[in-house]
């Protein structure tokens, strides 16, 4: 299927067990890009073949975010990437969302790197379904190969833990991934990158340079993003397209 969170997530931390053990593989980030990341190969996770061809699904049709609420609700720890990441990767990746085909969808805190985290809670009246859930939270928690204590998911501390940090926006590493975000959000909109056809765009990973390109032919024109998912630097002008090309970012 298209997980593009999902992509990034293990192909960032290096985590790639309970949910992520289908993915951890940089290519698999722009597969979900163009489309579908499973086309009918073998998912360990479902333990059978899953998914099918989605080049001509029209990508409006499609949501694509750095991470979800329902994954990192899933995670025992309830951390966010942005905890996981260097700033300078929360960056890259909010490129590679924003700036993308897809519907870009940013979950809430992550647009000026939230610190707080995004734990599982509940409020189920009934006791067995309550517990029930905590021992759900436990099971996952082991999937991930984590021991220690799960927080209660129906303990008042966990969700008051979730609580966004109002001052956070104003404070320096913070602002830095704001402005960064709003300058994306104003790109996505001057280079007009909503309703992009498939046959326009092309997504392709370099393991060479652990770089993933993203090319747009739009009109007479095309808009070219190099994306470093690696931790080294690269010279990138002999990879640059032949033409003459204007540095807008």
């Amino acid at each position: 299927s298209r997980r593009i969170d999902r992509s990034i997530f293990a192909f960032t931390t290096g985590r790639g067990n309970g949910l992520y053990a289908d993915y951890g593989k940089a290519s698999q980030v722009a597969e979900a890009l163009r489309g579908f990341v499973y086309r009918g190969q073998y998912s360990k996770v479902r333990r059978r073949s899953h998914g099918s061809s989605g080049a001509r699904v029209p990508f409006e049709k499609f949501i694509a975010s750095v991470e979800t609420a329902l994954d990192i609700g899933k995670r025992p720890r309830g951390d966010r990437l942005g905890k996981l990441l260097q700033t300078g990767q929360e960056k890259i990746l909010a490129g590679l969302v924003l700036l993308g085909p897809q519907i870009p969808l940013v979950f809430q805190g992550d647009e000026y790197a939230e610190s707080r985290p995004f734990l599982y809670f509940s409020d189920f009246a009934d006791e067995e379904t309550a517990r029930r859930e905590g021992q759900a939270a436990a099971a996952l928690a082991a999937r991930f190969g984590l021991t220690g204590e799960t927080p209660d998911p129906q303990a008042p501390e966990t969700y008051t833990r979730c609580k966004l940090d109002g001052s956070a926006p104003e404070k320096h590493g913070h602002i830095q991934i704001l402005r960064v975000y709003k300058r994306l959000i104003e790109l996505r909109k001057e280079l007009r990158l909503a309703g992009c056809k498939p046959e326009e765009f092309e997504a392709v990973f370099f393991d060479s340079l652990t770089c993933l390109f993203m090319l747009y032919h739009l009109g007479e024109g095309e808009i070219f993003m190099p994306f470093n998912l690696g931790t080294s630097e690269f010279v990138l002008v002999e990879e640059l397209p032949p033409g003459e090309w204007e540095c807008i970012f």
